[in-house]
């Protein structure tokens, strides 16, 4: 382990809280609003107990192979063999590409719908994915301390919309409960899970982590995250109303339109600026330590390459993308489910390579 670049499990679990955060409480409210209504709500804590269920297979994996003082894919590599390995970590990369993409794709929209509609949106891309490609360089401890100055901002301000609007939130539109039956609420439990679910992460990163996980800090993470999602979706309903909410682009931002301090204090909106952007900012930058992380590469300048690479291909995506209208139905139908089944198939794949790999090494051990 590299020490020198290595982290405290409080510091991975605030990056991850505002990275898979980011999602949880901007990406996925508005499809899940579409798809499971007035009972949105519920699709979080429905998640949230699977989670818990789920996250023993995490710790299952993180035990076998963090011994080895080394990635997961170094280990991964030496015992079920290079192929396998390599089509694993492929898979993931693809995977990191499509959320870095995604989400600089969707902080330019938003930053062009909200606040700077005449600024060309090349010109927004290339200076977000340059700040981010900087800092991704810079390494996750680095990425640690940068996030350790945002977060409390981020809390505080979050903390703050929701208790200045309690003024207009109406809870007696919450109900009555499952008016559609539960179908249309299990049917939106994908996009939750498709921010839980990157909680593999952890596991991706664990070589630069300082102490071993526990299942107290992965179900910890998996509360908070669940409670990201909940609060803008139950805050989207009842100050909205569950039509209205629906055809919203992005709720958790209406919302901060609605704070009324006074007579002679409102527009407090802009303040929702530092959040996403430090939300993007972190999510990019994270994602593209991952992917320089996936293979065994020596040479830092390959690794610089490889982010390089990643983060210029995306800007050139996002450059010459679709219409928003496009998009969003991608992001809805594809990417956000994808996302869900992938990296829950990810962490399955990986638990039976992990174990294939334990008991190959138990034989030579014995032969």
């Amino acid at each position: 382990m590299d020490r020198q670049n290595s982290i405290s499990i409080v510091h991975m679990s605030m990056i991850g809280l505002v990275a898979i955060g980011f999602k949880s409480h901007v990406l996925v409210i508005p499809p899940l609003i579409q798809t499971a209504g007035r009972d949105s709500w519920m699709t979080p804590i429905i998640i949230l107990a699977v989670a818990l269920l789920w996250a023993p297979l995490l710790l299952y994996i993180h035990k076998k192979t963090q011994d080895q003082n080394q990635s997961l894919f170094l280990w991964l590599r030496s015992h079920i063999g290079k192929i396998p390995t390599y089509i694993i970590s492929t898979l993931i990369l693809l995977e990191c590409m499509s959320i870095v993409s995604f989400a600089l794709n969707d902080t330019i929209v938003w930053t062009s719908i909200s606040y700077l509609p005449s600024t060309p949106n090349y010109f927004l891309t290339v200076i977000l994915a340059t700040t981010s490609f900087y800092l991704a360089l810079k390494g996750l401890r680095t990425l640690a301390v940068v996030n350790f100055v945002l977060i409390f901002a981020i809390v505080a301000f979050g903390f703050f919309v929701s208790i200045s609007n309690l003024q207009v939130k109406n809870y007696s539109l919450l109900m009555p409960f499952l008016e559609n039956g539960i179908r249309p609420v299990l049917k939106g439990t994908v996009y939750p899970a498709s921010g839980i679910v990157e909680m593999v992460i952890f596991i991706l990163l664990q070589h630069k982590v300082k102490k071993p996980l526990k299942y107290k800090h992965l179900a910890w993470n998996i509360v908070l995250l669940s409670s990201l999602a909940i609060g803008p979706l139950m805050g989207a309903i009842i100050e909205f109303g569950p039509k209205e909410a629906a055809r919203l682009r992005y709720p958790a931002f209406e919302e901060w339109g609605l704070v009324q301090l006074s007579e002679f204090i409102g527009h407090l909106d802009f303040l929702s600026i530092y959040q996403w952007l430090s939300g993007a900012f972190i999510r990019i930058s994270l994602y593209l330590i991952i992917i320089s992380e996936l293979f065994p590469l020596q040479k830092k300048t390959t690794r610089k390459y490889i982010m390089l690479g990643v983060i210029t291909l995306s800007t050139i995506l996002v450059c010459i993308g679709a219409s928003d209208t496009i998009f969003y139905k991608w992001e809805k139908i594809l990417f956000l489910p994808l996302t869900a089944y992938i990296f829950f198939s990810i962490s399955l794949i990986l638990g039976v390579s992990v174990w294939l790999g334990s008991k190959k090494s138990k034989k030579k051990a014995q032969g």
